[in-house]
């Protein structure tokens, strides 16, 4: 089976020169001298670095224990509990970050084309991926103002709304929208230059109401 194999810039000059004739004692080769940091190499210590960097860490994550096991355990697709986490670690790969990194030429939104793509853009302030959230939301919530503010304070904070009593219910409708909403951005494409309109996802939104309530007890 064949794999592909990433390498680093700095490789390319060893791989595309040719051989020199001169051998070299690598008995003798000082590589730490050779690298000009010597005493940053010669110093350094997985368990060094793990220590400083504890320093940087809170010693407590921010997420109430009870709506991290409310996370787990709510009735979930394994793919949209991952794109939930996703949002709650900062792991969007929203047009933004992609611009800063240099694989795209803009970080303007690929679904509006009207405003910059930052995470919060990507998850709720999109008007297009908002018509997403308002058709599905409505199927369950009709009479609950759940407005984009209570939603990306859901996906980014673990924050609910006092009025939902039903938290496990609330996960799986929040990360099944989500996963579906993530399904929509990558068969779009970042970079396509044609914007969605609010009617091309009608189909996404009949579809994740259809995933919801499979996930849902069935009432009699």
């Amino acid at each position: 089976m064949l794999k592909t194999v990433k390498l680093v810039p700095g490789m390319w000059p060893h791989i595309l020169q040719p051989l020199s004739a001169s051998t070299l004692d690598w008995t003798s080769f000082d590589f730490f001298s050779k690298l000009g940091t010597k005493d940053l190499w010669t110093q350094y210590h997985p368990v060094t670095f793990r220590q400083q960097q504890r320093q940087l860490v809170p010693s407590d994550h921010r997420f109430n224990n009870s709506m991290v096991k409310t996370l787990w355990s709510a009735p979930a697709h394994p793919a949209a509990r991952t794109v939930l986490y996703r949002a709650l670690s900062k792991c969007i790969p929203h047009k933004s970050y992609l611009y800063t990194i240099g694989t795209v030429e803009n970080s303007i939104c690929p679904f509006c084309a009207l405003g910059i793509d930052t995470l919060r853009h990507f998850l709720v302030d999109c008007p297009v991926k908002w018509h997403l959230w308002q058709s599905v939301i409505s199927q369950y919530y009709a009479k609950y103002p759940l407005t984009s503010e209570i939603i990306y304070g859901t996906m980014r904070y673990l924050h609910l709304p006092r009025f939902i009593k039903d938290r496990s219910k609330y996960i799986a409708v929040i990360s099944t929208t989500l996963w579906q909403m993530w399904n929509l951005y990558w068969l779009h494409g970042s970079q396509n230059p044609v914007p969605l309109s609010t009617a091309s996802i009608e189909h996404f939104s009949s579809r994740t109401v259809c995933l919801i309530d499979r996930l849902l007890p069935t009432t009699t």
